[in-house]
């Protein structure tokens, strides 16, 4: 895509960053994948993967926790999708995914097989003679252990399957999908609900989900898709009720990884463990996933966030195809608000698909409206900020990705990973405070073999006038490390009495 002529030839160009476009390397499909996988995602327009999904998905299949580093639409959806349907979707096979008894290590967690036979009973409203007889009567308030004497994985998942198998809930491997916001846990559940097969059962957990979508997930779905919150708030504490789910937990998806860093980040990193935790409780023990474009070391930082003491496998070698891109620093005349509305309605005005990032909600909001009114052609331009209801953030998404919304302004909360395959040009008004962020917003144009167009306006900022006149810091300096202490005592001490409160 050529820079328009009425922004390349303007004053408040500084400089101007080109990248050419670049090939891709196929591989081909896993062995261990169903044909009627492979046939839905080439019916989904994929016929081949490329190297490094093959790659990244060969770790997870294998059992190794594995960080997926790959730049912005290179296809990482997929790259994690390929071992979670294989073991998750209809009639997959069970091979390498056992049990784990009580010789192998000495995992311990809450005494929960009395609980979660009474609350699965409770749950459903059945009586307890509906059980087993050696869950009912006696069985059913001792059918484990006291928390003093655990009993082996084993026997936990035993009594989970024993009592899920009485009450006809549905049994087999699951998968966790973590996204830090609504609207990327909803993106991607379109897109494994596009590339599964018939029958692969996908639902969301969110503060928007009603009672019969959470229901759904807890009794039905083979992939489950929340958020960090919902796990803490509402998955951990009811884990009993979550038994099905946990007791079969065979991957978790940690998407955005970079994005759990600094105090949140080691927060996040003890849901994590009480998480694992569970889980061995009920006999799983998860293979994590982590995916992340905008990552570095992401293998050390993968670690420290999912509890593992070495650094975790970690795939960085980018075999997907790539549009041509330019990147444009702009320094405005007057404000960088009115000149950010100015070239998105330009560009709007052009027929190019465009996403204009700012730091705040109010100026969201006013984007759009400066946008409109400097637009000439009439073509619908919306602002999306988080607050918004879930019926009217779906419809601008469903808009963006339709092509009949031509322009948005929005906060960072369509930063990440959300496919919206048609955009030609992001406007960032203003450096986004890393170097990560930075990209993330840029990815979002250039998708789906479209040439990609940037333009980054300069704020009234000192950081942002020092880096914009040594343009060499934003295009030839790596990105940050996600740096987190997992370990902090103020975050360790409220994680230990959530966790106590698991136990009882």
């Amino acid at each position: 895509m050529a820079i328009p002529q009425w922004l390349a030839g303007d004053l408040c160009v500084l400089h101007v960053d080109h990248r050419d476009a670049l090939p891709g390397t196929t591989a081909e499909w896993p062995e261990w994948l169903s044909a009627d996988c492979v046939a839905t995602i080439r019916a989904a327009g994929v016929p081949l993967p490329w190297r490094h999904q093959r790659e990244a998905a060969e770790l997870a299949h294998a059992g190794r926790h594995v960080a997926l580093s790959t730049p912005t639409a290179s296809g990482k959806t997929l790259a994690y999708l390929l071992p979670l349907m294989a073991a998750t979707a209809p009639g997959a096979a069970a091979e390498g995914f056992e049990w784990a008894d009580a010789a192998q290590g000495d995992r311990r967690g809450p005494s929960t097989n009395r609980g979660l036979a009474a609350a699965l009973v409770a749950d459903h409203g059945l009586s307890a003679d509906r059980l087993d007889p050696g869950l009912s009567g006696g069985g059913l308030a001792g059918a484990g252990l006291s928390g003093e004497a655990m009993v082996g994985s084993r026997a936990r998942a035993t009594t989970v399957s024993r009592a899920r198998s009485a009450l006809g809930l549905k049994q087999g491997a699951t998968a966790l999908y973590l996204a830090p916001t609504k609207a990327l846990a909803h993106d991607q559940m379109r897109a494994a609900r596009t590339f599964g097969p018939k029958g692969w059962q996908v639902g969301c957990l969110d503060g928007d989900s009603d009672a019969a979508e959470r229901r759904f997930a807890r009794e039905q779905a083979d992939m489950v898709l929340t958020n960090p919150d919902m796990v803490h708030h509402a998955l951990l504490p009811g884990h009993a009720r979550w038994a099905r789910l946990l007791s079969g937990l065979r991957y978790v998806v940690i998407d955005e990884a970079h994005r759990y860093r600094g105090v949140f980040g080691a927060q996040v990193g003890g849901v994590i463990r009480r998480l694992r935790r569970l889980c061995h409780a009920y006999g799983s023990d998860p293979v994590f996933i982590l995916a992340s474009a905008t990552a570095s070391h992401a293998g050390e930082s993968g670690a420290a966030l999912i509890g593992e003491p070495e650094p975790i496998a970690e795939v960085n070698d980018d075999a997907s195809p790539h549009p041509a891109r330019d990147v444009v620093l702009w320094r405005p005349e007057s404000s960088a608000y009115d000149d950010a509305a100015k070239i998105l309605a330009g560009l709007v005005d052009q027929g190019r698909q465009t996403i204009a990032f700012v730091a705040s909600r109010a100026q969201c909001e006013l984007m759009a409206v400066r946008a409109k009114e400097k637009s000439r052609s009439g073509r619908a331009i919306a602002s999306y900020r988080s607050g918004y209801l879930a019926m009217d953030r779906r419809q601008i998404e469903a808009g963006l990705q339709s092509g009949r919304l031509f322009g948005v302004s929005a906060t960072n909360a369509l930063e990440l990973g959300v496919d919206v395959a048609g955009m030609d040009a992001v406007v960032i008004c203003g450096f986004p405070g890393t170097l990560a962020s930075l990209w993330q917003q840029a990815g979002r144009a250039g998708r789906a073999d479209r040439d990609a167009l940037v333009v980054v306006v300069q704020r009234e900022d000192p950081l942002d006038a020092y880096l914009f006149a040594h343009p060499e810091l934003i295009f030839s300096a790596p990105i940050e490390r996600t740096v987190l202490f997992p370990d902090n005592p103020h975050v360790l001490g409220p994680q230990l009495a959530a966790a106590a409160q698991e136990a009882r």
